[in-house]
């Protein structure tokens, strides 16, 4: 079945009603739901009401065409009757037994009641009103409900942000303390490593003054007790030429009841102080005086006097070497012999303690005569540093001289020494090598164990080691009987006995020291003309040209007089 067509004319209110009626009715039968519906009368309305206050005719066209039907609908001023104002399609499907009513009315020229059409269309148009208005009242309540959801989401967003706000100033300040407390770990082991590596109490304040200042402090004072308990500036220290703190001051309570003192600052002329205490083995040994300007948190005094106590340790040690030291050299010295004269032979012989650490009291030389007139020259070296060190050495010496009254053998003589090494310091071990000269004859008797080999210098400067087998080392758990050399000791020539500390240099072979010493030796000018101190002094200085000594120097240099 084919749609007709038809045309509503439109000149009062009336006729525009009852053509919305009729475009109400087709947008039903369409199938178009209610809010659609609302909207397509709507916008016709809009036209119509504005062409009835213009007081402007007008036509409703409906084309119908195609099956299912399909209608164009179309609102046309008398104005212009070619351009719709507007205008919308729709797809009819009639019902069974006839036309749609709406055309109906069109078909029998209008012949239903106009009344009748608007208050239908009227009801009709209540109904799409109510269920428009139900449905926005039902989108109302689900906007509501979503406003109070997005709202609810808000704080809870809020509060989510809040938190995690709160966590990352939690996370920053936990990182921040764990920063500085590993900032305040790392100063204390490197700057107490630093410390504990100097045995120089020189260098252990400018190390103070370098790791306090200006970190943690604007000025350290070094106060140290006397033997009586009074606080002294540390010589040489940043303290020097202050006033001696009176009794009241926080570095003499520090002093007094070796406990940190802190004192608060109070203006510009008062800045902030912290006097701590260094404690050793339970002996304050003087006061660490820090001032800054700002306050001293407990933090700061925590890790201070932490390291306060590390810098204590270390004076204490440098104050022990320093009187260790100082007893063994000076204990070395007074064992030191006179060379003897008269035997036909020239002696020089030369003894440097170590300038570094505690590697003094070891290394000695000896040369004596014996009953029958013969000579004895001896170079040695016990193993270890300081005083234990020296006063083997001098068992030593003492016990040779005792051996050597009555034998001439070196290698006798240092089988005897192993012996008595052995059962008196059995921790202890020692290198030696020992030289008989007899008077008038060039022949020299020696022996060695476990000692650097010494060095035979002939008139013309050719240097050559002595390298035939020795002894082992003294002191060793072993049995052994150590046996003599001999060589010619010719007019002119020269024999060296020496120590490691002459030839050995760090991170260097000893056999290159050797080598050098030879050159030095057997190039040496005064030795060449027969002047053995002089020579002494050569090989001295041309061995070891301004550098710091790590270890001990000795060196016994024997000479025959030339033809």
């Amino acid at each position: 079945m084919t749609a007709p067509s038809f045309v509503q004319t439109i000149t009062s209110p009336a006729e525009a009603a009852r053509a919305r009626s009729t475009v109400h009715h087709l947008a039903r039968w369409a199938g178009l739901r209610p809010l659609e519906r609302v909207r397509l009368t709507s916008s016709l309305t809009a036209h119509l009401q504005r062409l009835t206050a213009e007081r402007c005719a007008a036509r409703l066209n409906v084309q119908g065409a195609g099956s299912p039907p399909r209608l164009h609908l179309a609102l046309y001023p008398q104005a212009a009757a070619d351009t719709p104002v507007w205008q919308t399609t729709l797809t009819v499907g009639p019902p069974e037994g006839g036309l749609h009513p709406a055309w109906q009315g069109s078909a029998d020229g209008g012949g239903g009641d106009p009344t009748t059409d608007l208050v239908e269309a009227l009801f009709a148009g209540d109904a799409d009103a109510s269920a428009v208005l139900d449905l926005l009242e039902w989108h109302s309540r689900e906007l509501e409900e979503t406003n109070r959801g997005v709202v609810a989401l808000h704080a809870e967003l809020a509060e989510a942000d809040r938190a995690q706000r709160l966590l990352l100033a939690s996370e920053q300040a936990a990182r921040l303390h764990a920063e500085r407390m590993r900032a305040r770990l790392t100063f204390l082991s490197g700057g107490g490593a630093l410390l504990s590596a100097s045995l120089d109490r020189a260098e252990i304040l400018r190390h103070l003054d370098e790791l306090l200042v200006p970190g943690h402090a604007e000025r350290a004072d070094v106060w140290l007790t006397d033997h009586a308990g009074r606080l002294l500036p540390a010589p040489g220290g940043p303290g020097a030429g202050r006033p001696v703190p009176d009794a009241d001051h926080p570095v003499a309570a520090a002093a007094r009841t070796g406990l940190p003192q802190r004192a608060a600052a109070d203006g510009p002329d008062a800045p902030a102080r912290l006097a701590l205490p260094l404690t050793a083995r339970n002996t304050v040994h003087g006061v660490l005086d820090l001032v800054r300007a700002a306050d001293f948190d407990p933090d700061d005094v925590a890790m201070l006097t932490e390291f306060a106590g590390r810098a204590a340790v270390a004076f204490d040690n440098a104050q022990r070497y320093e009187r260790e030291r100082h007893t063994a050299e000076t204990l070395q010295r007074a064992m030191l012999t006179d060379l003897p004269t008269g035997s036909g032979v020239r002696l020089a012989a030369r003894y440097l303690p170590a300038t570094r650490g505690m590697n003094v009291g070891g290394d000695w030389y000896d040369a004596f005569t014996r009953p029958d007139g013969s000579l004895l020259t001896v170079v040695g070296d016990v193993t270890g540093h300081g005083l234990r060190a020296a006063v083997m050495m001098g068992q030593l010496r003492h016990a040779l001289r005792a051996y050597g009254m009555s034998q001439d053998s070196p290698g006798e003589l240092l089988t005897r020494l192993h012996v008595f090494l052995r059962h008196t310091e059995p921790g202890l071990c020692a290198t030696a090598v020992i030289a008989h000269h007899r008077p008038g004859s060039p022949e020299v008797t020696w022996a060695t164990a476990g000692h650097l080999p010494a060095l035979l210098r002939g008139a013309d400067g050719e240097t050559r080691a002595l390298r035939q087998r020795g002894g082992a080392m003294l002191g060793l758990p072993m049995d052994q009987t150590i046996h003599d050399h001999r060589l010619l000791l010719a007019p002119g020539s020269a024999l060296l006995l020496y120590t490691d500390g002459l030839v050995e240099r760090r991170r260097e072979d000893v056999a290159l020291g050797i080598d050098r010493l030879a050159a030095v030796l057997g190039s040496s000018a005064p030795l060449g003309r027969g002047d053995t101190e002089a020579g002494a002094e050569d090989v001295l200085n041309r061995m070891l040209p301004n550098c710091s000594r790590e270890d001990d120097i000795c060196f016994l240099l024997t000479q025959a007089p030339a033809a």
